[in-house]
């Protein structure tokens, strides 16, 4: 005990340090518990070594931007755990299980003389149950989590949630029942869930919650409801005016907006939407406007609400209406936005700042300061009412070099101007422990190279310094 003590004692003092910008205490933080993360993410996963690995650096960013910020966790080992854990289920949510079974860490039997039988029918359960969770609206989730593997109570996962005590125990109970339900549909009988795919389909209505449930971890279903579907395509493809439907379904949704934006043209705010999202408005936000909402963005002054939007910048904005129930199969529930001519993407405006109750994430092709068209995917929850949810995302107008750092740092004398080709992790030593991340097109000042020449020491255009693969640098 007095070691685990003292332990906590040592990691509190390491998260101080890095806080205050020490750069050796967070590589000591990170080769501490950086093998014990991947070998606990791994469990998860196991899909490969790479993807355990690729979690736990990106826990570790995360860590490192949140000492920076001054915020440090209460006990840093249990919240890097929470973090690794968490990020592990979001992988399962964008990438299924493929046919590896799991680790035996998660079997909770260590016995050596278990039938073979059972310890299968465990492995699959717990499978099954990750991926169940990871299926969960967020919040159900997190509530579940916390009072379920972290011991907090109902009081502490309201504050977490910022909502009251009973409301934490009520997503706590509908998580449970999600559960429930989601294990008894994925045991129903095949033959009847394909029996209420066909009348559902025929009457033209969404199936049953519990077919889509099971449907949704059911292989076979789901290529039989597929097979309907394109069935259905093939006896249309014999009707000759098959164009005429199309067209008058492009000239509803364009009446639908009331003539709040544009489709189509290269300057149309909102350029596609996918899953039953359907867009109500848009509007771009110039500069000097009021901004609707109080926001931040990277390397730029905050915001207020009723503040100038600043020179050079711009918010785009829509209100979408996500419709009742789940997404139709193999889509995913999003809305593509596209910044106005001349600026770039900086960041996606977070479902906090919009006070939303569907959470949404940027897609990973969405690169800052490079991309000109950005998806933002929701959540694919099972939604009990049609909800409407504003989204936005912010732009401005690069540089001349392509900075899009408001006061960005330029090459010195002797420095030569460069740019990153591959996202890279700025380390203070060749081969050391990462200290910050580089976006891929960021602009930067090349100082020096190593004796072998793999490494280069730059400055970024924010002004964080370090080294890099030379091989990462454009040519």
């Amino acid at each position: 005990m007095p070691a685990l003590m003292s332990l906590r004692h040592d990691d509190a003092e390491l998260a101080r340090r890095v806080g205050a910008g020490d750069s050796t205490a967070f590589a000591t933080l990170d080769a501490r518990h950086r093998p014990a993360l991947i070998r606990y993410a791994g469990s998860l996963v196991r899909r490969s070594e790479h993807d355990a690995e690729d979690i736990v650096q990106d826990v570790l960013i995360s860590v490192h931007e949140a000492l920076r910020a001054g915020n440090p966790p209460d006990e840093l080992q249990p919240w890097l755990y929470r973090l690794t854990r968490n990020r592990a289920i979001n992988m399962v949510r964008r990438a299924r299980w493929g046919e590896q079974s799991l680790d035996s860490e998660l079997i909770g039997s260590r016995d050596d003389h278990q039938e073979p039988e059972a310890v299968l029918r465990r492995k699959d359960a717990l499978r099954c149950l990750i991926d169940d969770l990871a299926d969960l609206p967020v919040r159900q989730r997190t509530a579940l989590l916390a009072r379920e593997l972290d011991g907090q109570s109902p009081e502490q996962v309201a504050a977490q949630l910022g909502v009251t005590a009973g409301a934490a125990q009520m997503l706590t109970i509908r998580a449970r029942e999600n559960l429930i339900k989601t294990r008894d549909a994925r045991d129903s009988d095949c033959d009847e869930i394909r029996l209420v795919l066909l009348d559902a389909y025929e009457r033209g209505v969404r199936s049953s919650e519990h077919a889509s449930r099971h449907v949704k971890g059911c292989d076979a279903c789901r290529a039989y409801r597929r097979d309907i579907r394109g069935l259905s395509k093939q006896l249309q493809a014999l009707n000759p005016s098959l164009g005429l439907p199309l067209l008058a379904g492009v000239v509803k949704l364009a009446a639908s907006t009331g003539g709040k934006f544009t489709l189509g043209a290269g300057a149309a705010l909102v350029i596609a939407t996918t899953g039953g999202v359907i867009v109500t408005a848009a509007k771009h936000h110039r500069p000097g406007d009021r901004a609707p909402f109080r926001f931040t963005a990277a390397g730029r002054p905050t915001i207020k609400t009723g503040g100038a939007i600043a020179k050079g910048t711009a918010l785009v904005t829509a209100r979408v209406q996500i419709p009742a129930g789940a997404p139709p199969a193999g889509q995913r529930r999003s809305v593509t936005l596209s910044c106005p001519p001349k600026t770039k993407y900086v960041r996606a405006l977070s479902d906090t700042e919009q006070r939303a109750d569907v959470p949404w994430n940027p897609s990973r092709e969405a690169a800052f300061g490079l991309s000109t068209r950005v998806r933002l995917d929701f959540v694919d929850d099972v939604l009990p009412r049609a909800k409407a949810v504003d989204v936005g995302i912010l732009c401005a107008k690069p540089a001349a070099n392509g900075s899009m750092i408001l006061h960005q740092r330029l090459p010195q004398r002797g420095e030569r101007p460069g740019r990153l080709c591959a996202q890279q992790y700025l380390r203070p030593a060749p081969d050391a422990v990462m200290t910050g991340s580089a976006q891929v097109g960021q602009p930067l000042s090349i100082v020096r190279r190593s004796p072998s020449g793999k490494w280069t020491f730059v400055v970024m255009d924010d002004g964080v310094r370090g080294w890099v693969k030379t091989s990462a640098l454009c040519r």
